[in-house]
């Protein structure tokens, strides 16, 4: 993971830097909640914002990345492992839900973002087929007697776009009348 350390505390931040290094994960380190602020808003994306006191969470509302305030390095590490897996892999696509990025055979691929929610509504459902009104109230929002061709349209860029083969699809499948599914074998 790649975690941002805010703290003035300096001991404690060592403390902290040491801990998370010696479990493999790359660290920065910012003095004060205002340079701890630019850096969480850098195009360097984090995987989780530490801070060693609680008075700086305020400044980080609206950060994307998980915000933890820890002065233990022993808690914070059981924290950071039970943050949720935001990556999933298959064949030779590796998707990033919390940085929003997808590459396919090591090259990013463009996805806009209901592409992306969508993608992640499957994958989360993954196995199971789901129907066309579940996507439309759930990734949409739309009421689910609402007749459209958006689902289709985005269900078929995503196959062009990760799809060795879109005829027949592998992993993002139609079930006819019924739905889609989404399948990582």
């Amino acid at each position: 993971m790649r975690i941002l350390v805010v703290g003035d505390d300096p001991g404690l931040a060592t403390k902290i830097f040491d801990t998370l290094t010696q479990e493999g994960h790359t660290v920065e380190f910012a003095h004060d909640p205002e340079s701890g602020l630019r850096a969480a808003t850098t195009p360097r994306r984090f995987d989780a914002i530490v801070l060693t006191r609680q008075e700086f969470s305020g400044e980080f509302k609206g950060i994307r990345a998980p915000v933890l305030t820890s002065n233990d390095p022993a808690d914070l590490l059981a924290r950071l492992k039970a943050l949720p897996d935001e990556t999933f892999r298959y064949d030779d696509v590796v998707i990033d839900f919390r940085r929003a990025e997808v590459r396919r055979n090591g090259r990013s691929v463009n996805l806009a973002g209901k592409e992306l929610q969508l993608l992640r509504y499957l994958i989360d459902n993954r196995e199971r087929v789901v129907p066309r009104e579940e996507l439309m109230r759930k990734v949409w929002e739309y009421a689910s007697d609402t007749a459209s061709r958006t689902i289709d349209t985005h269900v078929a860029w995503l196959r062009q776009k990760l799809e060795d083969n879109t005829q027949p699809p592998r992993h993002i499948q139609t079930i006819r009348g019924k739905g889609y599914r989404f399948t990582a074998r």
